[in-house]
């Protein structure tokens, strides 16, 4: 039988089932009780952080109603499949990804996971989120990004809207990286972002990158 319960998707469970309980809250239901997933919902992604030492961690965030679930019950949920995830699919020993936060309040559950890598991320979104997506990303220095098939491509621009015309000798200078994927995040970024084609923008008042969905979002950055 074609294993179910899936970690971020987990989260989704919880509103899809009280949508059809609806009409009571005399009985909390345990979280192991749900069944069937709503391909067509999406998953809320808050939030991308990439930190200086190229780990990422990913924030998801979901309605979560109390009346029905058990915090607790949730976590060690999460916290097997983490496990699962890590024996199964992680890249090695040493990579994988981790639980860093999980917070239930005001009615809503908000869920923090970590990578190492991101060839482990893809391994994730792969089998636990959606096989359909094909999901890219790609964090490392230039020529190792060229290799895997993501070179540097379209118009590039600085934060002031600047033009860049010799993008791949920037995208290789000292302590430059490049970031690649083709999912729509809201990206916080621990580095000096120099550059980005035209499929991310900037937003000034947050410091957010926004990236696009299904499109091909690049971002030039100097490691703190």
């Amino acid at each position: 039988m074609k294993r179910v319960k899936k970690l971020v998707i987990f989260l989704l469970l919880i509103v899809m089932a009280v949508a059809v309980v609806g009409c009571s809250k005399s009985k909390k239901k345990s979280t192991n009780q749900k069944t069937g997933i709503n391909k067509k919902t999406q998953i809320k992604v808050t939030n991308f952080v990439l930190d200086s030492d190229s780990t990422f961690t990913i924030i998801y965030e979901e309605d979560f109603d109390e009346d029905y679930y058990d915090k607790n019950e949730l976590e060690s949920m999460i916290d097997s499949e983490v496990n699962e995830f890590n024996s199964n699919y992680a890249l090695s020993s040493s990579s994988g990804m981790s639980k860093k936060e999980l917070l239930v309040e005001n009615g809503k559950a908000k869920l923090s996971l970590k990578f190492i890598d991101s060839h482990d991320y893809i391994e994730y979104e792969k089998n636990y989120v959606d096989s359909k997506r094909n999901a890219k990303l790609f964090i490392g220095e230039y020529d190792d990004a060229v290799s895997e098939g993501y070179k540097a491509v379209g118009r590039f621009t600085d934060l002031t809207g600047n033009k860049i015309d010799d993008v791949e000798n920037l995208a290789k200078g000292e302590g430059m990286e490049v970031l690649f994927t083709n999912q729509g995040f809201n990206m916080t970024i621990r580095g000096e972002v120099v550059a980005f084609n035209g499929s991310v923008e900037y937003d000034s008042e947050s410091g957010l990158y926004i990236t696009s969905d299904k499109k091909e979002n690049y971002i030039i950055y100097k490691r703190n």
